[in-house]
């Protein structure tokens, strides 16, 4: 959290002295009602709380005593974009979905919350080798929207888990985009795509 110094050109005398603070924009920054610099000392720090910003914004901070005002500008930047996810089905825990009941259903929920910055779209891609699909979304946390069905799988590759269950090698991809339209650079995971017995999956 930032803060700010008022700076006296003398030491305050025994009784201290109360120095008035102002912000020309309370909805980006805002600092106390007042700051006080006890006797004997030339100086005093307050904090200044910020808000998320979508670009960046100016501040003027102005300080009065006894009539005599200083100011100075403190430029608020938005977060820079920070694309992160995670991928947790309920049966089949990190990493992995479970396809069905229905052919353009999974039970996985992919979890953008621990990305960074002022977001306006979650733009969500996957693939496993046939269809590249995908969704975008203002919110966070989504799921899987297969409506390519059966065709999602062709041409995809897969294996068979620590346990035995064979699944299918999906890639899921995320990019933010901001109000700007400035986006983030892709971040993908690998994960664990199990088709439950359907699309002629026998297993």
């Amino acid at each position: 959290m930032p803060t700010g110094t008022v700076t006296l050109t003398t030491a305050a005398p025994p009784s201290g002295v109360v120095v008035q603070l102002q912000s020309s924009n309370t909805l980006v920054a805002q600092v106390p009602a007042s700051v006080s610099v006890v006797g004997g000392q030339s100086s005093a720090t307050f904090t200044i709380t910020t808000s998320t910003v979508g670009a960046a914004s100016p501040v003027t901070i102005t300080a009065n005593l006894g009539g005599a005002a200083r100011s100075a500008t403190l430029t608020v930047i938005p977060i820079s974009l920070e694309a992160a996810f995670s991928v947790t089905s309920p049966a089949k825990g990190n990493d992995a979905c479970l396809y069905g009941p229905g052919t353009d259903e999974a039970d996985c929920v992919l979890d953008a919350s621990a990305s960074r910055g002022t977001i306006d779209r979650y733009i969500w891609t996957y693939w496993t080798g046939g269809a590249v699909i995908g969704h975008s979304t203002p919110q966070a946390r989504s799921a899987l929207q297969l409506d390519t069905e059966c065709r999602f799988f062709e041409n995809a590759r897969g294996g068979d888990d620590a346990s035995g269950n064979k699944y299918i090698q999906m890639t899921v991809e995320l990019v933010l985009q901001d109000r700007n339209n400035v986006r983030t650079s892709p971040v993908r995971r690998a994960v664990r795509l199990y088709p439950n017995r359907l699309c002629g999956f026998t297993y």
